[in-house]
C-alpha cells in the first residue's frame, strides 16, 4: 500500500478487545489490520513516510510500542520495559519516537531511537503530560503540561531538550497540541468564557494570539494537520471524523460518520 492523503487509522473495540482499523475516504471502507485475539491496541501514531503505523498494544499486563509495517502487515517490537506507554509521536525524519509513560506512579516523557534503542527520559518531575508533538521543520517539540496545583501550561522545547517558553493557559480542554505548517506558531484547544472551543495560537515564546475563526465544536479533539494544509479531528460521541481548512471560514466536512463499535481508542490521518 503506498501512502495516501485519504486514510486514517484508529482504534475501535471489536470483540472483547481494540484492534487498529484502516479507514478510506475516498473508497468509503475500512479494514481490520491487527485482528489480535489476546491483546488490544491503541495510541496511535504514523511513521513520517505513511508506511509503518505505531502503537501501543497490551495483553499479558505488559504494554509495549509497536510498529505495524502497511505493505507486508508485519509487526516489531520498540519497546521492552517495565514502564506502561500512554502516547508517542515520531520525529518528522523519522529517526526518533518520544512517548509518555508512568513509572512508579508518576507520568513523564521519553525519547528513544526509532528501534527503540537508547531510551531516556524528556522530563521528570510530578507533572502530567499530554501528547508530545514535534513541530514539521524537527527543531522543536511541544506538549501540554498539567501540575498538581491543576493549572495547565504549554511546554516548548529545542529538540536537544532546552526550554523555550512555559506558559500557563487558561481554559485549555484537549491535551493535542497542532504546529503552524510553517513551526512558527502552535495551535491548542481552548474554551472562551462561554464554554465554547476554538484553536488558539501560539508562538514559540509562549505569545497568545486572537483565536483562529474557525468553526470548532466542543465535542472535536485531537486536531491534526493533512499534507495539503487542511485539518482533521475526530469526534469520540458523535463517532465522527471532520476535515476544515484554518484558512477559511467554511463549515467542517464530515468524512466518517458512524460505524465504530466503541469509542475510539486513538486516531491519526495518514501523511
Amino acid at each position: 500500500a503506498q501512502p495516501r492523503d485519504d486514510q486514517f487509522a484508529y482504534g475501535a473495540r471489536a470483540g472483547a478487545l481494540d484492534d487498529l482499523f484502516l479507514f478510506d475516504v475516498r473508497a468509503g471502507v475500512r479494514a481490520n489490520l491487527t485482528r489480535s485475539p489476546q491483546q488490544s491496541e491503541f495510541a496511535l501514531a504514523w511513521h513520517p513516510d505513511g508506511r509503518e503505523l505505531a502503537y501501543l498494544a497490551v495483553g499479558t499486563g505488559k504494554r509495549e510500542l509497536y510498529a505495524l509495517d502497511l505493505d507486508t502487515l508485519t509487526t516489531r517490537q520498540i519497546t521492552n520495559n517495565d514502564l506502561l506507554e500512554t502516547a508517542l509521536a515520531w520525529s518528522p525524519d523519522g529517526q526518533q519516537i518520544i512517548f509518555r509513560a508512568i513509572s512508579s506512579g508518576v507520568s513523564d516523557l521519553y525519547i528513544a531511537a526509532a528501534d527503540g534503542s537508547g531510551v531516556r527520559p524528556l522530563t521528570d518531575d510530578n507533572a502530567t503530560e499530554g501528547t508530545p508533538a514535534y513541530s514539521p521543520d524537527g527543531r522543536h517539540i511541544a506538549y501540554m503540561v498539567a501540575g498538581n496545583d491543576r493549572r495547565v501550561f504549554l511546554q516548548i522545547l529545542t529538540r536537544n531538550l532546552i526550554t523555550v517558553s512555559s506558559t500557563a493557559v487558561v481554559g485549555a480542554r484537549d491535551g493535542a497540541v497542532l504546529w503552524s505548517a510553517d513551526s512558527q506558531h502552535v495551535l491548542i484547544v481552548v474554551n472562551d468564557a462561554s464554554n465554547r472551543g476554538g484553536l488558539v495560537p501560539f508562538t514559540l515564546m509562549g505569545e497568545r494570539l486572537p483565536a483562529l475563526r474557525v468553526p470548532y465544536p466542543l465535542t472535536w479533539s485531537s486536531p491534526q494537520r493533512l499534507r495539503d494544509g487542511r485539518c482533521c479531528a475526530a469526534s469520540v460521541q458523535l463517532q465522527q471524523v471532520i476535515t476544515f481548512d484554518l484558512d477559511t471560514a467554511d463549515p467542517p466536512r464530515v468524512v466518517f460518520d458512524g460505524g465504530f463499535d466503541s469509542a475510539i481508542t486513538g486516531f491519526v490521518w495518514r501523511p
